[in-house]
């Protein structure tokens, strides 16, 4: 099948426009094998067309996908906006003709992300443009951002066809992906016709209309071109403009760790979330905050409990695994004996890390003897391994290897130290070869016994990712159909002894100031990179929003190659991304409300920073209204009233940023009944000795949380009369 890519770029002298995608014939993604494209000349406004013409197998590309960038003269990448396009093939079709408009940067471009696409704004949503719907088939597609959940688009122009310019008789567009909308029409008796035509938003409920902003009122003008029987010419409009709407939501941030439900195992766990998803929707939030959910067990005691120490960049934390989903154990007396336990974990007013990491552990290391074969049999499984056995391999060697050594410092692991390929695939493979082992020069010099301990761990923390990603799988699902997002961070640094250390030794050089593994980003090569590149991808599985720290490559902004990988890192997905003072490179950021400023739209408003200190902590101390004695009544504490809390609550809510997230603690303090009498326990990070624990966990049950009519009624009112 041959298919014409052609597309409008305001390019200068120097530039290159490439095409790239999940082809081979399209580098898959990787940017120094995407197709560059031909000029053809500039338009009346300045726009450079950019041509390409390739052939792809229809039979073996069954949906293609595909976006462009711009390389610059000095090697900067530049990527258009949006989750690219999508097309399903059909080997009927004998010829694609695909004019396609560069999507820009403009303020809406947030909008194109996919919690605004498919969550916040988005219903039901065909996966792709299905083409050979029509004979000489015309396909009409708008991108448009920023289209609430009860509208939808119309295109409406001049004659009979398109509904003679009145919206309620035009031609209604079926949603895409990505915030696309499409319309198909056969041309057999419309070559040599100049269509007149605008793009409509009507609101489903109301009836009521608006018709894109287009410069001196003009209409769109298409000329149908020749198409034949079996071709099909897509016309896409990227800059479709409604008058803008600046719509502002609420959320709520916690860490998983901290939650508490009657079925938590000892800290928060992944499903606890469904609860706190439909509190969130009961209050009118939109937006759940969670804190890096990263494996850091490397010391298996408490300074292991921040959720920053990672040992792993893309592995879970088995700690947030739930386990009411996975067990019983078929041992009734061993069942009860491990409920017994659970429930005094779950007892317990902070996390008792030590104690929770060796009962869970094996807890779950005997219901892995018990089901783990069963569950490798499943389908699931499989399509788990297929999507991430380049990086879950390595990562659960890495795991029995420090569970067999009883460290995290690899230099320790005798022949192990350094990272083999082979032996990552080897125990990650289901079934270990003996002559394998016996004629590796590593595992050679063991014995077969110990070979097959550590092949049993290796599978035993496969098995544990696999239900942790298909818990966060449910909890997406879930919340997306409560139309609430949720968004995390990405956690860049990572520990000197972790897995990436382990795997790309070459990358890191030494410590940085706070303790981590320091990049070397000029060492980067192309295996690496596209590690830096899985990583933003497997967050997609369970996030769709997430925050990123200008500060943790220790690396100046100027830095040429630093400039020009991150934004090729960010363009791995189309999650929305946020950070502080990352504006050059369009990232978004955090802003903590402070006397005297505004925050801009386009950013994330804090009541506080619940890491160090709670609204009503700091509150406190800046109106010095309650005085608080700790229980030994040795340290003094400011508090604030509830009053005051739900006074600058709302104020929070009334800042301009786009979303406004508080804390779940200074939620709970608009109340005087569910805030906890201990201010001072409300911080994440127990600053007692020199390492900080996060031992947090809210005092409240969210099954009681749920039933606080009077405090979520308070809510719901906040948000509204606010306008979020």
């Amino acid at each position: 099948m041959n298919i014409y890519f052609r597309v409008r770029v305001n390019t200068k002298a120097g530039d290159e426009v490439y095409i790239t995608g999940a082809s081979s014939v399209l580098g898959n993604y990787y940017p120094d094998k995407a197709f560059r494209m031909s000029s053809a000349g500039c338009n009346a406004a300045g726009e450079t067309l950019w041509e390409a013409r390739l052939q792809f197998d229809s039979l073996k590309e069954r949906v293609l996908r595909y976006k462009y960038f711009v390389k610059s003269q000095d090697g900067t990448l530049t990527y258009e906006v949006g989750g690219g396009r999508r097309i399903a093939l059909n080997s009927a079709t004998t010829k694609i003709e695909s004019v396609d408009h560069w999507q820009e940067y403009t303020e809406e471009a947030p909008f194109l992300t996919d919690p605004f696409a498919h969550v916040l704004y988005g219903t039901s949503y065909a996966p792709y443009t299905q083409i050979h719907n029509e004979n000489n088939e015309l396909i009409i597609r708008a991108v448009v951002p920023n289209v609430p959940r009860d509208c939808r688009i119309v295109l409406c122009g001049e004659g009979k066809r398109l509904g003679s310019w009145k919206p309620e008789h035009g031609v209604k567009m079926a949603r895409l992906k990505g915030l696309k909308w499409i319309a198909s029409f056969s041309t057999l008796e419309c070559k040599g016709q100049v269509w007149k035509y605008k793009f409509a938003m009507v609101n489903d409920v109301t009836g009521e209309y608006v018709f894109e902003t287009l410069s001196d009122d003009a209409a769109r003008e298409l000329a149908i071109p020749e198409i034949g029987r079996n071709e099909t010419f897509i016309k896409e409009h990227s800059q479709v403009k409604f008058p803008p709407v600046f719509r502002k939501f609420a959320g709520c941030g916690i860490p998983v760790s901290a939650l508490r439900s009657s079925q938590s195992g000892g800290c928060g766990e992944i499903l606890d979330l469904k609860l706190l998803v439909d509190w969130a929707e009961k209050t009118g939030m939109k937006v759940v905050e969670i804190f890096p959910l990263n494996e850091t067990a490397q010391t298996f005691t408490g300074r292991d409990s921040s959720p920053y120490r990672a040992v792993s960049s893309l592995g879970i934390n088995p700690l947030l695994l739930s386990l009411r989903e996975i067990g019983p154990l078929a041992d009734p007396q061993k069942e009860k004996e491990a409920q017994r336990e659970i429930k005094s974990l779950n007892r317990r007013a902070t996390v008792d890390y030590e104690d929770l990491y060796y009962f869970k552990k094996k807890y779950l290391e005997a219901l892995f003897l018990e089901r783990g074969k069963k569950d490798e049999a499943h389908p699931d499984y499989y399509t788990f391994l297929n999507e991430h056995r380049d990086w879950v391999y390595a990562y659960a060697l890495f795991c029995a290897l420090r569970d067999l050594y009883k460290t995290a410092d690899f230099s320790k692991w005798e022949a192990f130290g350094t990272y083999s390929e082979d032996l990552s695939v080897a125990f990650g493979n289901r079934r270990l070869s003996r002559t394998f082992a016996a004629a590796h020069s590593v595992l050679g010099k063991l014995s077969w016994e110990t070979v097959q301990i550590i092949h049993n761990k290796t599978q035993f923390h496969i098995w544990l990712q696999f239900h942790l990603f298909r818990q966060l799988d449910q909890v997406m699902k879930y919340a997306h159909g409560k139309g609430i997002a949720l968004k995390g961070e990405l956690q860049m640094k990572v520990v000197p002894f972790s897995v990436d250390c382990w795997k790309f030794p070459h990358l890191f050089k030494g410590v940085d100031p706070d303790g981590f593994a320091a990049y070397d980003w000029k060492a980067l090569d192309a295996e690496s990179f596209m590690w830096w590149k899985k990583r933003i991808r497997v967050m997609s599985w369970y996030l769709d929003i997430y925050s990123i720290s200008k500060e943790v490559p220790y690396m100046p902004e100027d830095e040429p190659l630093y400039r020009k990988m991150i934004p090729q890192i960010l363009a791995a997905s189309n999650m929305m991304v946020w950070a502080s003072g990352w504006e050059s490179l369009r990232l978004l950021p955090d802003f903590y409300r402070q006397e005297g400023t505004e925050a801009p739209y386009l950013s994330v408003v804090r009541s506080s920073n619940p890491v160090l200190s709670t609204l009503r902590m700091w509150l406190g101390e800046r109106n010095k209204t309650l005085v608080f004695k700790s229980e030994d009544k040795k340290r003094t504490y400011f508090d604030a009233t509830v009053e005051e809390c739900i006074a600058e609550a709302e104020g929070t809510l009334e800042e301009g940023g786009m979303f406004a997230i508080l804390p779940l603690q200074d939620w709970l303090s608009l109340s005087n009944r569910l805030r906890s009498r201990f201010p001072y326990s409300e911080t994440l990070q127990n600053g007692n000795g020199k390492v900080p624990l996060w031992n947090y966990r809210i005092h409240v049950n969210l099954e009681s949380l749920l039933g606080a009519d009077s405090l979520n009624t308070l809510i719901a009112k906040l948000i509204k009369d606010t306008g979020r």
